[in-house]
């Protein structure tokens, strides 16, 4: 190949930058081997223990991408690897759970995670990262659960959505969209609670609802937006949302909400945060500003401790 036909320093900083859809498996192999030939007190045989149940080349490629992170999330999943922490393959999971968890100590991830894990629409083994995020949060979060469901997390994800649906809604009767303030009301409380029999929604609120759902629904769909539609699922029992990945029981027992949105939107904002996909950063931050800030802040804190 004649990118390493060139210097090795040449071939490291291009594939410090390139995307890794324009590498090849061959040279992400050789990637590895220069880097930790340059980082020799790199803990790299606790990683290759840690991903030991992956197969051959997904090993390779997540490595890849875990020592192309920035520092804070690279060096945290190492760490991760170096303790207690292990990928467990779906044999060890129950039967009926057919989903990818962090549970106990553990990652489980099925086999069918790995069929396509490499072309996942929201980056090359997003849901692998995902995972080790939750292990992060819970490992060394220094809480008996996830850290990230604690109220000083949940609070701002959820006081977010709630202002701009109040925003979106005083437009619409600025715009002369005719409403009463009750009405208003309910559908806000028809959104925040999960078990909603005695609230039967008029025919104006159901409106009001289609409308809203055809104004932010665009917002939270497509690959780079896997943190927003969780928050948003978490926050109106899955009524206003993108691609959910979990039922609205996951986020609501009855009408009381299991705060996990916290820990789904640390988990996908860490993702895109080893990706390095600035897109989805961006649009975290302009929609969530104070919560990444907050999880930037934890994240760095972790890293510091």
């Amino acid at each position: 190949m004649v990118l390493f036909q060139e210097s090795n320093q040449a071939a490291w900083e291009h594939l410090e930058r390139v995307p890794y859809a324009q590498t090849a498996a061959e040279q992400r192999e050789i990637y590895l081997s220069m880097y930790e030939t340059a980082h020799p007190k790199l803990n790299s045989r606790a990683l290759d223990h840690f991903l030991a149940p992956l197969l051959p080349q997904d090993r390779i490629n997540v490595k890849f991408l875990i020592y192309r992170a920035p520092v804070t999330h690279r060096n945290l999943i190492v760490e991760l690897a170096r303790t207690y922490c292990k990928i467990k393959p779906d044999r060890l999971v129950s039967r009926a759970a057919k989903s990818n968890i962090y549970f106990g100590g553990n990652v489980y991830l099925t086999r069918e995670t790995f069929l396509n894990a490499e072309k996942d629409s929201r980056g090359p083994y997003f849901i692998v990262f995902h995972e080790l995020a939750h292990a992060i949060d819970w490992r060394f979060g220094g809480a008996l659960f996830f850290r990230t469901m604690r109220s000083e997390y949940v609070r701002p994800i959820v006081q977010a959505v709630y202002d701009k649906l109040d925003a979106h809604l005083e437009q619409l009767r600025n715009q002369g969209v005719l409403f009463e303030e009750k009405q208003r009301e309910r559908l806000l409380q028809f959104l925040k609670r999960g078990a909603c029999k005695d609230i039967r929604l008029d025919e104006t609120e159901q409106a009001l609802l289609k409308e809203l759902r055809s104004y932010f629904v665009p917002q939270l769909s497509g690959a780079n937006h896997a943190a927003l539609s969780d928050a948003w699922s978490g926050a109106t029992a899955n009524r206003i949302c993108g691609q959910t990945q979990h039922a609205k029981s996951y986020y609501f027992i009855g009408q009381r909400q299991t705060h996990l949105q916290g820990p789904e939107f640390f988990a996908n904002h860490f993702a895109y945060g080893v990706l390095n996909n600035k897109q989805a950063l961006s649009d975290n931050a302009k929609m969530f500003r104070t919560t990444v800030k907050q999880m930037d802040e934890y994240i760095q804190d972790l890293f510091d401790q």
